[in-house]
């Protein structure tokens, strides 16, 4: 069993935690071939030269296995099919069309599995779903899980005005209890438009992932992906006000709590092709009730608490404990990936955690 001493000012809270294995989820966009840019040759794509995105899909394997193999769930974005069953680039500013799309199903990508698919699902330990974008697109998502849990099912879910598309599963965890994941890319802002689409998916998504939780009886939900905003931008400040918490942000705020002081700085997790160097990928967690309110967080806290969710506290007596950008061997340059990947580590106990013995302090007293 742990013990957490939260100093809060002028008095100190002691909670009793029982000791149990962590959740781990991570995400990483792959940076699809026919994203990007041939080093062969000027205006082209990787994915129309093999000798450049074979050895690069060797390495992003090699990643996964090597780095993130430690992850219950991974959620990849970006995922590539190598059929050029389609157009094999995106026009830009596709996601900001102005009229709603059709949801036809997501094409195969043939009768055989793509050379990715083949890549990735061979990874020891792990299951992997993939759902691809629909209009021809050659790239969508992808979600590795660990082979201990179990998968309930998945479901794609058609975004509007967009062939942007989410990812949703239902696993069971070692103890038995359910857990809705959503996977999403949300689109690139290149106008204010594509800002309130950016928010209007990612609520779309988590409406989703809320509703299955709720008819599954699943009290923890998760939304994680490459969201090409940052933390303090609309997208992000809308999940909050839905009563999600980021990993990144949560351990950030632990550590400003804990005395050493100073702002938010989730660092950098991207370097998009404008430069820019910003931290867009994200984890966003929440716990709920079957009827959709807030669990009481077990430690005699109010659910509802906007100050106990910011560090970390989710309810049910769950928290985020750890959240990292991974500076793995091949990432400084941003030569495999423009992103890195993203890890959130949850603390679940089985059992009930409990105040230890003495003055109690509730979130109410502040």
């Amino acid at each position: 069993m742990t013990v957490t001493i939260l100093k809060l000012s002028f008095f100190v809270l002691l909670i009793a935690i029982p000791s149990a294995s962590p959740l781990v989820i991570s995400t990483w966009n792959l940076l699809a071939p026919c994203h990007k840019n041939s080093e062969w040759v000027e205006g082209a794509r990787e994915s129309t030269h093999e000798g450049l995105w074979r050895p690069r899909t060797e390495a992003l394997v090699g990643i996964v296995h090597s780095q993130l193999s430690s992850s219950d769930i991974i959620c990849l974005q970006e995922f590539w099919w190598d059929d050029n069953g389609g157009n094999t680039v995106a026009a830009a500013g596709d996601a900001c069309q102005s009229a709603d799309l059709p949801p036809p199903p997501s094409p195969s990508g043939g009768t055989s599995p793509s050379h990715w698919e083949k890549a990735f699902s061979s990874i020891p330990g792990f299951d992997l779903l993939t759902a691809r974008r629909p209009q021809g697109r050659s790239d969508g998502l992808g979600l590795l899980v660990k082979s201990t849990l179990k998968c309930e099912w998945s479901e794609t879910i058609f975004l509007p005005t967009s062939t942007r598309i989410g990812l949703c599963v239902c696993v069971k965890d070692r103890a038995g209890r359910k857990i809705v994941v959503g996977n999403v890319h949300l689109p690139f802002p290149t106008t204010e438009a594509c800002r309130e689409l950016q928010s209007a998916h990612l609520d779309a998504v988590m409406q989703v992932v809320e509703t299955r939780a709720a008819a599954e009886g699943a009290s923890l939900c998760i939304v994680a992906g490459d969201f090409n905003c940052r933390f303090d931008q609309p997208a992000c400040r809308r999940a909050e006000e839905r009563g999600w918490t980021s990993g990144l942000a949560a351990v950030a705020n632990q550590a400003i709590a804990s005395g050493v002081g100073g702002v938010v700085d989730l660092g950098v997790t991207h370097r998009n092709h404008l430069g820019e160097a910003e931290a867009v990928d994200h984890i966003f967690c929440r716990t709920m009730t079957h009827d959709g309110g807030f669990f009481g967080d077990g430690y005699g806290t109010g659910g509802n608490s906007t100050w106990a969710r910011a560090q970390g506290f989710l309810g049910a007596g769950l928290r985020i404990t750890d959240a990292n950008r991974h500076a793995v061997e091949g990432l400084a340059d941003w030569a495999v990936s423009d992103h890195c990947p993203v890890t959130c580590k949850l603390e679940w106990p089985t059992e009930k955690p409990r105040p230890l013995e003495g003055p109690h302090v509730s979130w109410s007293d502040l």
